[in-house]
């Protein structure tokens, strides 16, 4: 190569090197002075004032319940005879005022009495058996008034209404007596049969068994976070009905201990229990409620269910009752804000 050609090469590198170092500089500047990431890439702090929605809100949440069963009863034969027809069926329901058996080709109706009807009544008769009759009469919309501790004709005529509903003969009543030998004595409460024990067809004595029952569901129990209510009546719903639950989460309605243990979920439990049962269902509010609804960057906890947030200059506390997709509902005391402030201090207190 011509010295000419090795003068240009040298200048050439020597530009080359230039180049590197003030490119390195710069680098070296930059580096220096993007101590935090450039605008474009930070992520934008939230300002100003979010507004304040109201939404419907049943509160529903998951929850279990717990059932208390007492000691198993019986329903027994009034009378000797033959049997039948019967309305047992295992697992099924027995229903006061219906027909319990068929005794002889006599339909006889079962009724759940505070006291077992001991005796023919006629009007006059006076006692607790009365006043237990009248008022279960009443009940089923068969008899009108009061309960009374004196039989009346009234009485009677409305037993014999009722029997003869179920398919009885006149000739099998009396005009003026309720036969004792015609009524299923059935305790009080839910009755969800457990076994048939005589089958139609079989000749009966007095006082034989006739239809085992279930043990009777005396009270039912939500186990729920009490800092999870809102007050009022709930619903608890499960696979195949709803259960309507009183603020308490304590069940003691005969009606509705009665879908209860009617319920395919109870049912199926009560195979591996005899004593407790406890199902799973969706505990939510019969009348939802109107409930706030606040971005979470405007909320300061102070507690498990509870903060502040700011609207209008004013710290306001708040209750907390869910948080779900970017989306905090609260309730306020008084009426709720229409905004509040994002990213409120830290230390506010209420």
């Amino acid at each position: 190569m011509s010295s000419a050609g090795q003068k240009a090469g040298r200048a050439a590198l020597a530009i080359v090197a230039a180049a590197s170092l003030l490119a390195l500089g710069v680098l070296a500047g930059l580096a220096y002075s993007w101590q935090e990431p450039p605008s474009l890439l930070r992520k934008p702090a939230l300002s100003g004032e979010f507004p304040v929605a109201q939404v419907e809100f049943d509160n529903a949440r998951t929850v279990s319940l717990s059932g208390t069963l007492a000691g198993q009863a019986s329903a027994l034969s009034p009378r000797a005879g033959r049997l039948t027809g019967s309305a047992c069926q295992p697992g099924g329901t027995l229903e006061s005022g219906k027909m319990a058996v068929e005794i002889d080709g006599v339909p006889l109706p079962g009724l759940a009495t505070a006291k077992p009807l001991w005796r023919d009544l006629e009007p006059g008769d006076k006692g607790d058996d009365v006043v237990a009759l009248t008022t279960e009469l009443i009940r089923l919309q068969w008899l009108a008034g009061e309960p009374a501790e004196t039989m009346t004709q009234a009485a009677v005529n409305a037993f014999n209404a009722m029997a003869a509903n179920l398919g009885a003969a006149k000739s099998e009543l009396a005009a003026w007596t309720v036969f004792a030998s015609l009524v299923v004595w059935l305790p009080p409460g839910p009755l969800i049969v457990d076994s048939c024990p005589v089958d139609v067809g079989a000749a009966l004595a007095p006082d034989q068994v006739l239809i085992r029952f279930a043990p009777l569901l005396t009270e039912a129990r939500v186990t729920a976070d009490p800092a999870t209510s809102l007050g009022g009546d709930q619903v608890l719903v499960l696979s195949d009905s709803e259960i309507t639950v009183p603020d308490g989460g304590v069940v003691t309605d005969p009606n509705q201990l009665a879908l209860l243990a009617a319920s395919a979920q109870f049912r199926f439990a009560q195979l591996a229990n005899d004593t407790t049962i406890t199902v799973v269902g969706v505990l939510k509010l019969v009348e939802p409620i109107s409930v706030s609804v606040i971005a979470p960057a405007a909320l300061v906890a102070t507690g498990p269910a509870a903060g502040c947030v700011v609207a209008d200059g004013e710290n306001r506390p708040v209750r907390v009752v869910a948080s779900v997709l970017g989306q905090t509902f609260v309730l306020f005391d008084g009426r709720p804000p229409a905004s509040v402030l994002l990213n409120p201090p830290r230390d506010i207190k209420c």
